[in-house]
């Protein structure tokens, strides 16, 4: 065989084995085309439309609507689903039912589809991975500290009411709060990729008047300063050293002077005149005065939850005005007969968001510390999160190292 035929073979070979592959490649560029595609629509359910309805507009056979409807059951409680929670329905190209997702809320979904056997259906749980994060919130107080709070970048309703209840003890938020005040907050935060975000607890907090610094760490579900010492206070047992209580709340009492029955919604605490009488907790006086049959009153602001009365007073104490500040334990007034009264005693009554209450069935948490045992914990947890708070520059970090 001449050389020129042998060159002749080998380009026919190349050239057909580069036509094979060409038609190869052809075919299956064309077969990824012709393959089915998924088209997936999300909705959300509307007031009186039911997952039965919402299937049965899909062409699905009642057994089909059944079947879906039995497998969702064994997860969420099919009946109670409400208007406003998300669906999606997934088809094929052809226009085909495929699939049925019910989303139980911004994390977790369950997806129903039917098996390779007929009538058989699955149910796919899919629930994103949670992320967590810290972050720093920061201001000063413009109009007041919930604005300042709910304006700024993850900042939220919620979030300036745990501040205000962080330390609703050390500021009374209604009036302490001043133009200028500067808080400052390391917060947690929840997401995932999917676009879902949830602020959680607040870690640290600072809170800068013109005059005070007030400080909080939260350790093992309790707010502490940094000293390690509880932010929430008890109130005392009693405002006095009484001899008994001649009185309790009660809504259906029978008045001693007026002769029928009418709700008393303090205590009375029988008690000679001139007794001293104590605020029960840290707050600010918003009233001393005469009211009427009360007599001599004091009512005292202790934070956004809590008010205290006194009354039937002899007197006050002198230190005592209105917008004066008192410390727990303090005098206040001293036991008499003002008003509407049969003889000395203490009509001590207690506002909790702004309804009376019976003092003598309210709990309240116990002042405490940091045990012992996890101070060096706590330590830890104070440094962490100011680390965060007041991050060391790398040029004051290498000064430091010298």
């Amino acid at each position: 065989m001449s050389n020129r035929h042998s060159k002749l073979i080998i380009y026919l070979f190349f050239l057909s084995l580069l036509l094979s592959t060409s038609l190869l490649i052809y075919k299956l560029m064309n077969a990824k085309e012709d393959e089915p595609k998924i088209i997936k629509a999300e909705d959300a359910f509307k007031k009186g439309e039911s997952l039965y309805k919402i299937l049965k507009s899909e062409d699905l056979s009642e057994k089909e609507v059944l079947l879906i409807t039995n497998k969702l059951g064994e997860y969420v409680e099919v009946s109670n689903i409400k208007p406003g929670q998300t669906y999606a329905i997934e088809r094929s190209t052809s226009g085909v039912f495929t699939s049925f997702i019910f989303y139980k809320n911004q994390i977790e979904r369950y997806k129903i589809y039917e098996s390779t056997t007929p009538f058989i259906f699955e149910v796919e749980v899919q629930k994103d991975e949670i992320k967590s994060e810290t972050f720093v919130l920061e201001g000063d107080i413009q109009t007041s500290l919930y604005t300042s709070i709910v304006n700024s970048e993850y900042g939220s309703p919620a979030m300036a009411v745990e501040m205000s209840e962080i330390f609703a003890w050390q500021i009374d938020f209604f009036t302490d709060p001043r133009l200028g005040d500067k808080f400052l907050l390391l917060c947690e935060r929840f997401y995932t990729e999917n676009g879902y975000s949830k602020v959680g607890k607040i870690l640290a907090a600072e809170y800068l008047a013109k005059k005070e610094k007030f400080e909080a760490i939260y350790f093992n579900g309790v707010y502490y300063d940094k000293k390690g010492k509880a932010l929430r206070k008890a109130f005392l047992k009693s405002p006095l050293n009484y001899k008994r209580i001649s009185s309790y709340f009660s809504l259906t009492r029978m008045h001693p002077i007026l002769k029928y029955r009418r709700p008393h919604k303090g205590i009375d605490y029988a008690a000679p005149k001139g007794t001293p009488v104590v605020s029960v907790g840290d707050g600010r006086v918003i009233f001393r005065g005469d009211n009427g049959g009360y007599g001599k009153q004091i009512k005292v602001r202790h934070n956004g939850t809590y008010e205290t009365w006194y009354a039937h007073l002899s007197r006050f104490d002198k230190k005592i005005k209105k917008g004066t500040k008192v410390k727990q334990g303090q005098i206040i007034g001293y036991v008499g007969s003002t008003g509407m009264s049969t003889g000395p005693h203490l009509d001590f009554r207690v506002k909790k968001n702004n309804r009376f209450v019976n003092y003598l069935r309210l709990k309240f948490p116990a002042a405490h510390s940091v045990k012992k045992k996890h101070i060096d914990d706590f330590n830890l947890k104070v440094k962490e999160y100011y680390s965060i708070l007041y991050p060391v520059s790398p040029e004051q970090e290498s000064l430091n190292n010298v």
